[in-house]
């Protein structure tokens, strides 16, 4: 007894020695080098307590001499020597600290390097009575890192970890080399700056399959509860992201943005998605089965959805079956901020929230939607192809679009517009105006403005380079219209030539003229004009063979043109039809403050009058004459006689201003003046106004041959007046 207790002490002290420690290390890694065939350094090995052993600088070469396995220490408590001389270590507790695995797919070769070095204890197991197997009670891991490379690719790695540290339960290698271990509390920071705070796993690995199941995964923000499997054949591990097989359930996740915008740029920040699935396939092509995804901000996803050439971004297809498409534009925004935020229209935001059904197509220059939508301005259906879709400004597109109940005057921000319903198609390229090139072909079965609803509109147009060219009809109950255009806005001053057959149009009906109980216009109508606004348009306006009818009188004209030319700088606006008023405006002016001019000019005749501002170096002659009623169709408190004349002048720099009418009879607010002479200028000396009526009859009072002078003396206007009054017109006043 004694003796063994001194052989003992004399034996642990011999190999506390470092010189024995190294010794015993060169003869343990020759044995197992000159068995397998391998280039394992380890640097000492230290047995002196006999049931521990530690080993220090281990290193393990690959086939290129280049480093493979790198471990600074590994401790193990040895609970059977008989066995570990046979090649089957049965290990207590390990620790390994401070490691690198370095995994290499070298390029020209098909394996990797760790692949390459497991195949020599299989290659060997015929030549050895006692193929290697190692078993533990717990392997704790502190300070590790791992690299996977495939130089046939790229140089930098696919993926790395550092400072990896984990405990691992009932971890074997199994004489068949298949390493099973119940994987605890790992923690490790991966090179998307991802920091996993736990990770537990019952793992698996044989030359054909990995396995993760019960896998349960933390970050600070995110979770994730799934069963992996990766199934391969022998040295697919060096194309793991084209030939491993991936087979997950993916049961529960709550994964915030922050975490996936380090794997993918193009996510946003503020958010947290929810969801489970089935994925099938490899890393650069599977299918997500049976997806059930919800983020915090309500966006929803449910259905099928089939991702291509992943790792590849540049060419990156997705296709989705959709059972739920839930959003809005602005969690849209959230979500990928860069790839849609930047890329749909703003007006989009309008729809506001909306659920949609049916498949896409997405890749980074190409979609097809077939989707059907509801939103909270409307139903709508699209097909739509959209290509060239990363170059915006140039993208081509054609499909159909069927809109239901859309409300259009909302999406256009206008409170005269109400529904939409319509069928059509689309044709061309761009969405900028000086890009578009587009044919637009529909059916609109209902179009509300102001207040009415237009059915059984068609449509047939082409938008190209800022010009459109194209066809509507109407055949409403209360408007008939054929019309045919052009406008070309490609140019400093815009064309415009247009002509509409008008068969019938009811603007009381329409809502379009309601001042009188019945409007309805009937005739042709040509437009042809050049300018880009109203103050230096030239060309006509021309009606032909029309008729208008309100409940008092019915007018018909066979032509009715309006021109505006110029010659130099002086502009002249002409009106021509025999039947309803000729003459012409001639000066400079503008349009738009011809009735601040008018009332500048009357109300210089009082004193103390306010003139609006004007722009200056504004004058016009006028001369028109009237050969109908028409004027009470605009306005109709008031009706002008046939053959009544309007001549005058007025200069806004000079404050000069002439007028003269002479009208057989005004009718004028229940008040009728018969055989009218007036003469304004407030440039004679002798007289401001002369004026001179047959007859005046209103309800208050009538008189006859009215006289009337005044002139304007020193801020003063003297009047005279004569005319007869009285019940029977009969006494002078």
């Amino acid at each position: 007894m004694l003796t063994t207790a001194v052989l003992l002490i004399v034996l642990s002290l011999l190999l506390s020695l470092s010189s024995v420690q190294t010794r015993l290390a060169k003869l343990v890694t020759d044995s197992i080098n000159s068995k397998y065939n391998t280039e394992i350094l380890i640097e000492r090995v230290d047995l002196s307590s006999l049931r521990n052993i530690e080993l220090k600088n281990i290193l393990i070469k690959d086939h290129h001499g280049d480093s493979l396995i790198y471990v600074n220490k590994l401790s193990a408590s040895v609970l059977n020597l008989r066995n570990m001389l046979n090649s089957d270590l049965i290990l207590g507790d390990v620790e390994i600290e401070k490691g690198k695995l370095l995994v290499c797919t070298y390029k020209g070769e098909e394996f990797n390097n760790l692949t390459l070095f497991t195949r020599q204890f299989q290659n060997n197991k015929e030549k050895s009575k006692n193929p290697f197997q190692l078993k533990t009670s717990s392997v704790t891991l502190k300070s590790i890192y791992f690299s996977l490379f495939n130089k046939n690719t790229k140089e930098e790695p696919i993926v790395y970890y550092t400072d990896i540290s984990a405990y691992l339960g009932d971890f074997k290698i199994s004489k068949d080399i298949v390493i099973t271990a119940a994987i605890r509390d790992l923690k490790t920071k991966e090179n998307h700056k991802i920091d996993i705070i736990k990770f537990d796993t019952d793992f698996l690995y044989s030359i054909t399959k990995m396995e993760f199941l019960n896998s349960e995964l933390y970050t600070e923000k995110s979770y994730l509860e799934a069963d992996i499997v990766f199934d391969y054949e022998d040295g697919d591990l060096s194309d793991f992201n084209e030939k491993v097989i991936i087979n997950a359930e993916i049961r529960k996740a709550e994964i915030a943005l922050t975490d996936l915008k380090k794997l993918y740029g193009e996510f946003g920040e503020n958010d947290k998605i929810n969801f489970s699935t089935i994925m099938e396939g490899t890393i650069n092509d599977f299918v997500l089965r049976d997806l059930d995804l919800k983020s915090n901000r309500n966006f929803i996803l449910k259905g099928i959805i089939h991702l291509q050439d992943v790792v590849e971004k540049e060419n990156l297809r997705i296709d989705a079956d959709l059972i739920n498409l839930s959003s809005s534009y602005e969690n849209l925004k959230v979500l990928l901020p860069n790839l849609l935020g930047k890329k749909l229209p703003s007006s989009f935001e309008k729809i506001g929230n909306f659920t949609s059904t049916g498949s896409i197509t997405v890749t980074n220059s190409y979609i097809h939607s077939k989707l059907n939508t509801t939103s909270d301005l409307g139903s709508f259906k699209t097909d739509i192809e959209l290509e060239n879709f990363d170059n915006i400004e140039n993208a081509t597109y054609q499909g159909k679009i069927d809109l239901e109940e859309f409300n259009l005057g909302e999406f256009l921000n206008d409170s005269l517009v109400g529904y939409l319903s319509m069928v059509g198609e689309v044709y061309g390229k761009g969405f900028t105006m000086d890009k578009i090139n587009t044919q637009v072909i529909g059916s609109v079965s209902k179009h509300q403005y102001k207040g009415y609803t237009y059915t059984n509109i068609n449509i047939n147009g082409v938008l190209k380079d800022l010009h459109f060219n194209g066809e509507l009809t109407i055949d409403d109950p209360n408007i008939q219209l054929l019309f045919k255009g052009l406008a070309d806005l490609s140019n400093e001053n815009y064309i415009f030539d247009f002509n509409a057959d008008v068969i019938h149009a009811d603007f009381n009906k329409l809502n379009l003229y309601t001042r009188g109980q019945k409007s309805i216009l009937k005739g042709k109508i040509d437009i042809n004009l050049v300018g880009r606004n109203i103050d230096n348009v030239v060309g006509e306006i021309s009606i032909n063979e029309a008729s208008y009818s309100d409940e008092k009188n019915n007018f018909y004209f066979k032509n009715f043109k309006v021109t505006s030319s110029f010659k130099d700088s002086i502009r002249e606006v002409s009106i021509n039809s025999t039947e309803i008023i000729s003459g012409s405006i001639k000066g400079k002016f503008k349009i738009e403050e011809l009735k601040k001019l008018s009332l500048n000019s009357l109300g210089g005749l009082l004193l103390n009058y306010k003139k609006e501002h004007v722009s200056p170096g504004q004058y016009l002659d006028f001369n028109f004459n009237i050969y109908s009623k028409i004027v009470d169709v605009f306005f109709p408190e008031v009706n002008i006689g046939a053959n009544t004349t309007i001549r005058g002048e007025i200069d806004a720099d000079k404050n000069k201003f002439k007028l003269s009418i002479k009208s057989p009879r005004i009718d004028a607010f229940e008040n009728i003046i018969e055989n009218i002479k007036l003469q304004i200028d407030n440039t004679n000396p002798l007289f401001l106004t002369i004026m001179s009526v047959n007859k005046v009859e209103s309800k208050f009072y009538n008189i006859a041959d009215v006289n009337l002078v005044n002139v304007s003396l020193k801020d003063t206007i003297f009047v005279r007046t004569d005319f007869l009054g009285g019940g029977r017109i009969g006494r002078k006043v």
